[in-house]
């Protein structure tokens, strides 16, 4: 009896031992793979707002603020101006603008006039520095000639050549002669020739 029992023992261990065999005699690619999360990536998404700046018209380094004065004194008599304007570089060699000014002639009593006056601008650049421009110019007038007083207006367009002296890297004078095309009243209907000298700054450096 106790010899059945040992060997029926015997073969449920070898028949176990069999069934171990085959479960590693499985091919790998039988098992079940356990799902691997997806590889997230930390590459930034496309500055599309940044690009469009990029190919924008605008751009600020193209944006021309400029001043020019006048401080002269002849006799009993004193000439004083300020004349501002603001530009764009279109392109490097076409800038257009805007233009106005303000100055005082006469002599601090009985004989003086304030002008105000202002227009639109264009420049040509055709070789590096050298520039070329014709400007209109609209003027309002108010006059004390020993107390008569009054106002009067004017009109004229300018054309000037000159040269810009480079100062810094977004900053020139510019150094000219301009002269008017319409003989009238404002000139003394006659050709006048004025000197260009104005100081510019660039809102950026020249890319």
């Amino acid at each position: 009896m106790f010899v059945r029992i040992l060997s029926l023992f015997c073969f449920l261990c070898v028949l176990q031992l069999g069934r171990a065999q085959d479960e590693e005699a499985i091919p790998e690619f039988k098992k079940k793979k356990e799902k691997e999360p997806k590889e997230q990536t930390d590459e930034p998404r496309p500055d599309f707002k940044k690009r469009s700046n990029e190919n924008s018209f605008f751009k600020k380094e193209n944006v021309v603020i400029g001043a020019g004065f006048d401080l002269s004194f002849s006799y009993n008599l004193a000439l004083l101006g300020l004349y501002p304007s603001l530009g764009y570089r279109v392109f490097e060699p076409l800038e257009i603008g805007i233009n106005s000014g303000y100055n005082y002639f006469g002599n601090f009593n009985d004989y003086n006039t304030h002008s105000l006056f202002g227009g639109p601008y264009i420049k040509v650049y055709p070789y590096e520095g050298y520039f070329f421009q014709v400007e209109s110019v609209v003027a309002h007038v108010m006059y004390n000639d020993n107390g008569i007083k009054g106002n009067i207006g004017y009109g004229n367009v300018l054309a000037g050549i000159g040269y810009n002296m480079q100062m810094g890297p977004s900053s020139y004078i510019a150094l000219g002669i301009k002269t008017n095309l319409i003989l009238n009243n404002m000139y003394g209907n006659n050709r006048a020739f004025m000197p260009i000298m104005s100081f510019y700054w660039r809102l950026g450096q020249k890319k």
